[in-house]
């Protein structure tokens, strides 16, 4: 009897979800369930947010120049537990933030150091943010660039396409109120060498990107560094990594990212953990490491960052440490599937299989359309010997995504395993429709063929495997010797 060797591979098929919100209008008072607040000291500014279940609340705000202190009424709102109190942010900016409730819904106030400005925004129907910068025009200890000024900094730093992660040369670098500018060399690098200290402003400008502007604080002797990622205008392509992809992870179309980590990490980390998507979608995965690992010492509470950290800590072996990584990334959030999913798969890769089953659960318990939890969990079943349970979650993920490759593939070696051949081949003939260049699927196919007795499609398979991946094509080769010499005598 054939040794049907499964190539399939075991691991983590990557997919970003956004973070989950309610969105809609409901004729019952409106929660507040979160506050939150960032400082961002470049750009010299502290950002609140307000998070609601159920829509945005009607709101209105006053400013109080004397006290120093902004109030906010949002109307026919209540609070969450443990929600009215009051919050220490004591930034350069800001010392508090209380709640309560009144008649009208919830009253915030805000005790400020200094004279702000505020710029208002909205995240779909379920955040309200509100920007507090020092107001210069009214700040006594304020600085400006156009102010005389002792002493000078440097500037330096490096440009990114914010896709690929590739460096970007002739970029012009302009800083506003003062005559200044430079081109990024070949590299991607910038360098200012004599700036003013105090508040600088840097303008990023290229015909084929999208122009953006930074803020930065200038010290007196001391060099800034100021990375930045560019986007890519309209029209224009981003260029490729030069690596080839991993066949078994699709590359997201563009590098991922959600409300939180637009409102509130630091820009620089931000552009840090772009970089570790550009590695880990080359295959870089020590660079990756290194990438998500600076991300997450300019921002702490970056669980995206841990998540992306822990499966590359997998992807090189180390699934006890990607473990401990992931279990961060899910106190920072814990409702996210596809961190219990990236659980499982570490679970598994050390072979504690009732563990990780029990982290699949729990991901397609939260998202129930998760077919990669599906998929690997009912990888794990076949592993277990417990084919009609593989066969029932696999077809769960197929019927979920029926275009997906990899669990058109699983559920192939399933039915295979569960001694089903026949029914084996439609999978496993849809994975290599839908991704011609899947190897371990031909290979899968072509045993399969064999066990039929087809040598003719084994031997296509073959053909097919030599320019794949001449490894499995050698062990497709040896199999079908084997079996050829076995009829003729």
């Amino acid at each position: 009897m054939i040794n049907f060797k499964s190539y399939f591979f075991f691991g983590i098929i990557l997919v970003f979800l956004g973070f989950m919100v309610s969105v809609g209008y409901g004729a019952q008072p409106i929660t507040l369930l979160t506050v939150r607040y960032g400082s961002y000291s470049e750009e010299q500014k502290t950002r609140v947010a307000f998070d609601f279940s159920d829509g945005l609340p009607q709101f209105n705000y006053n400013t109080d120049l004397e006290k120093g202190e902004i109030q906010f009424i949002f109307e026919n709102t209540r609070a969450a537990k443990e929600t009215l109190k009051t919050f220490l942010i004591q930034d350069e900016r800001v010392d508090n933030l209380s709640l309560k409730e009144i008649e009208k819904g919830i009253e915030a106030n805000i005790v400020l150091k200094v004279p702000c400005e505020i710029i208002e925004g909205k995240i779909q129907q379920t955040t309200l943010y509100f920007d507090l910068t020092e107001n210069l025009t009214l700040a006594d200890n304020s600085t400006s660039l156009s102010e005389e000024t002792i002493g000078y900094g440097k500037i330096t730093g490096k440009i990114y396409d914010n896709l690929s992660g590739k460096t970007i040369s002739g970029v012009k670098i302009s800083i506003v109120e003062q005559d200044q500018e430079a081109i990024s060399n070949d590299d991607g690098s910038y360098f200012f060498p004599k700036i003013p200290v105090g508040k600088a402003i840097l303008e990023f400008s290229h015909p084929e990107y999208d122009n953006e502007s930074r803020m930065v604080a200038i010290t007196e002797n001391q060099e800034t560094n100021l990375n930045i990622a560019l986007k890519r205008a309209e029209g224009f392509t981003s260029p490729t990594p030069t690596a080839k992809p991993i066949l078994t992870t699709p590359a997201p179309d563009s590098i991922p990212s959600t409300p939180s980590i637009d409102l509130f990490y630091n820009q620089e980390a931000i552009e840090l953990f772009q970089l570790g998507e550009y590695h880990f979608q080359s295959n870089h995965f020590e660079e990756a490491i290194d990438a998500y690992q600076k991300a997450i010492e300019r921002e702490p509470a970056f669980a995206e960052a841990y998540y992306k950290l822990g499966i590359s800590l997998g992807k090189l072996g180390k699934p006890k440490d990607g473990i401990l990584t992931l279990e961060k990334a899910l106190s920072l959030d814990p409702f996210n599937a596809s961190i219990y999913n990236a659980l499982g798969a570490m679970y598994g890769m050390l072979q504690q299989y009732d563990q990780a089953i029990e982290q699949f659960e729990k991901a397609v318990d939260i998202d129930p359309q998760l077919s990669l939890a599906y998929n690997n969990m009912g990888i794990l079943f076949g592993k277990l010997g417990d084919h009609k349970r593989a066969l029932e979650v696999l077809k769960l993920a197929v019927q979920i995504e029926p275009e997906s490759a990899e669990s058109q593939g699983a559920l192939g070696v399933a039915y295979a395993m569960a001694g089903q051949p026949h029914n084996a081949i439609k999978p496993l003939q849809e994975a290599v429709r839908i991704d011609p260049n899947y190897a371990k699927a031909h290979f899968n196919l072509g045993i399969t063929y064999l066990w039929l007795g087809d040598f003719l499609r084994a031997k296509e398979q073959y053909e097919i495997l030599k320019n794949l991946d001449a490894e499995m094509a050698q062990d497709l080769l040896i199999e079908l010797q084997s079996m050829e010499g076995a009829i003729e005598q």
